[in-house]
């Protein structure tokens, strides 16, 4: 947890683009930052001395911030009431009537939500613009909407909301312009009307694109990935895709993710972008299948459509085990990924706005190595990507390795003292004769 003194160099930190707000707490009196190529430290004054940050995440040109007492902080754009709240120039209280156990933020919402209640603010678009009225303040729901079951996971995709219970089914509702509710975009629907997926039951997890959906089950003891969505770059994984209008574009129903020559392929975590999706399995491989204009998938292929997923092998944890990593992240046409163990972080696809760590306003085409110093040498404990900026938690030391480390030199040392006061015995229950 963090929640340290102005002069830490421990805390939150933000790169990237600031032109819509995203920086704005970073702000001193009549000063705009349009722009910062290097991290800059946030200022955590807004959040109360009893509390501190629980996580992180991004809307695309917001971020919300989540405390241990379950308060949800948001600022950025506030056009379309995205904020929950009217202020954008420095991180305000969203005014729920629960104690937040997640939250997360699309194109122009957010939502906040712990095991029995939901809240949503902002507004929807589809294509054509935007969906109803805006939410000024938080419109809530519970678990009376999703038939009495629990909130175990909610997220959030460009303009459409993904609902885990912990009954293990999943409900949707938003913008289902491309059939990414799971329900025929021909149907006419509310975009408040919280509709249960029918197509699956007994659901690990979910995951979400701009205007694509994820979900991962176990099947033959291997856990599956199944998407649903817009199509029309490939996204979807499925083989098909739609972008000069052949092929099907709008797929509702959950379908499996085939990887050509990977049979067995147990799936971690996958996250989408725009026309764009990545996932790591469960042993570390990395794949990627979408939008490839300019290389963004960092495949070094010309096809500008990859409608299968492909390994990038530059991670590939047998072959090349120095570049392994355990955690992927995407946003818009460009990813992360680190490696939790060494805090090696790295970043590929669109670079505008500096949002690849590089220092440059510039494109990587294969994934990029960002230096140590970047981040002040300090460990990158969690990160969230917005469109144009980057929010990232920086740690003097991972906890959990350090106390990994302590029982280490403490198990060492029991052994040497062994070794040096006790000549080892074999012990009767073990079979052997004693000494």
């Amino acid at each position: 947890h963090l929640n340290l003194g102005p002069n830490s160099i421990e805390g939150l930190y933000i790169y990237g683009s600031g032109e819509l707000d995203q920086l704005s707490p970073l702000q001193e009196e009549g000063e705009e930052i349009l722009e910062s190529p290097l991290p800059r430290k946030l200022p955590l004054h807004f959040i109360s001395p009893i509390e501190s940050v629980r996580s992180i995440k991004c809307g695309q040109l917001f971020t919300l911030i989540l405390s241990t007492s379950g308060n949800v902080y948001t600022f950025g754009c506030a056009d379309n009431a995205s904020l929950g709240h009217a202020e954008s120039t420095k991180a305000t209280l969203v005014p729920l009537k629960f104690a937040a156990l997640g939250m997360g933020g699309g194109d122009c919402h957010g939502i906040a939500y712990d095991r029995e209640n939901l809240a949503f603010w902002g507004q929807f678009r589809n294509t054509s613009g935007p969906i109803g009225e805006p939410c000024q303040e938080p419109k809530y729901f519970d678990k009376s909407d999703i038939n009495g079951e629990n909130f175990r996971k909610v997220i959030c995709g460009g303009n459409h909301v993904i609902i885990l219970t912990e009954e293990k089914n999943v409900y949707t509702f938003g913008n289902n312009e491309f059939g990414q509710l799971g329900i025929n975009p021909e149907k006419i629907l509310h975009h408040f009307q919280i509709n249960k997926l029918i197509y699956e039951k007994n659901v690990e997890d979910i995951y979400t694109g701009d205007d694509h959906s994820f979900l991962v089950k176990f099947e033959n003891g291997v856990r599956v990935l199944k998407s649903w969505g817009n199509n029309v770059y490939g996204q979807l994984g499925i083989g098909a895709y739609n972008r000069d209008g052949n092929g099907t574009v709008k797929i509702y129903i959950p379908t499996k993710v085939i990887f050509p020559g990977y049979p067995n392929i147990s799936i971690k975590k996958v996250e989408g972008g725009s026309g764009t999706s990545i996932c790591i399995t469960e042993d570390n491989r990395v794949f990627v299948w979408g939008y490839n204009d300019f290389s963004v998938l960092g495949l070094q292929e010309e096809n500008k459509i990859i409608p299968n997923p492909k390994e990038l092998v530059f991670f590939n944890p047998f072959t090349n085990p120095e570049n392994e990593v355990n955690d992927v992240f995407a946003c818009h046409q460009y990813f992360y990924a680190k490696n939790d163990k060494n805090n090696k972080i790295y970043s590929w696809g669109l670079g505008d706005s500096y949002i690849l760590g590089n220092k440059k306003e510039k494109a990587e085409i294969t994934p990029y190595l960002i230096n140590n110093l970047f981040f002040k040498n300090l460990y990158v404990e969690s990160l969230a990507l917005g469109c144009y900026h980057v929010v990232v938690k920086l740690i003097e030391k991972k906890y959990e390795e350090q106390k990994r480390e302590e029982r280490n030199v403490d198990s060492n040392k029991i052994e040497v003292e062994k070794k040096e006061e006790i000549k080892p015995r074999k012990r009767k229950n073990d079979g052997l004769k004693e000494e």
